[in-house]
């Protein structure tokens, strides 16, 4: 199957786990890197893109079920200290609104693009809340499904203020109590010559391209493990 995978889609590697009845079977087939001979392997930590967004979704939902949250909460009922800044477009924003991307804020600011500062969270998002509510809306996007990153970084922010923790301590329960993991962490992407990790690759045309313009950072910023 995963040879099969690998050559349809053109890929670097294909990791396989199956599991019948508890017993566990897992193979990979590939390189860690397109055009680098360097093996991947079944220890290889693999990035999950943007497997927060849905981590931050489960938790308000249960805040919600909590009776600590509504999806009609507006941003500035919870973090009031962000008015003085916020455009009067942004003001009565709310939570369902971020999470379904109908928010119409920006995708990014420039706090995203230079990274937050992982040591620094939850303070960062903060600082990023402050800064998103002070940029206009993109063109057209009033009333309309607009994918930002950012938003639903706001709606994590909104969610930390109210259950008084913070999403990394909110998520490593869930993932220690409910998916039962042991470990797991926060990495950024590689080098272009580090190859201790899958290298990151993007889709086009159905074919995986090496992403060279997504050099950011060292192979691993931060790690918990609460």
């Amino acid at each position: 199957i995963a040879k099969q995978l690998q050559k349809e889609f053109h890929l670097p590697a294909v990791w396989v786990s199956i599991n019948i009845d508890g017993v566990v079977d897992a193979a990979v087939v590939g390189t860690r890197k397109m055009g680098d001979p360097t093996p991947a392997t079944l220890d290889d930590k693999l990035t999950v893109a943007s497997c927060s967004k849905p981590m931050v979704g489960l938790w308000i939902a249960t805040l919600v079920d909590r009776g600590k949250l509504s999806y009609d909460t507006k941003v500035l009922d919870v973090l009031p200290e962000l008015t003085a800044e916020c455009l009067p477009e942004h003001q009565s924003i709310t939570l369902g609104q971020l999470l379904t991307h109908t928010a119409a804020v920006a995708r990014d600011t420039s706090t995203s693009s230079n990274r937050l500062r992982l040591e620094q969270y939850p303070a960062e998002r903060l600082r990023m809340a402050r800064e998103l509510l002070a940029a206009p809306s993109p063109p057209n996007s009033r009333g309309k499904e607009l994918y930002s990153n950012n938003g639903v970084t706001l709606a994590a922010t909104v969610a930390e203020r109210v259950a008084k923790e913070s999403y990394e301590v909110a998520a490593g329960r869930f993932y220690r109590e409910k998916l039962r993991l042991k470990s797991w962490g926060v990495w950024e992407t590689n080098l272009p010559d580090d190859l201790s990790l899958p290298y990151p690759h993007s889709m086009n045309d159905k074919v995986a391209t090496r992403s060279e313009e997504r050099r950011v950072g060292k192979e691993c910023r931060s790690r918990w493990s609460p």
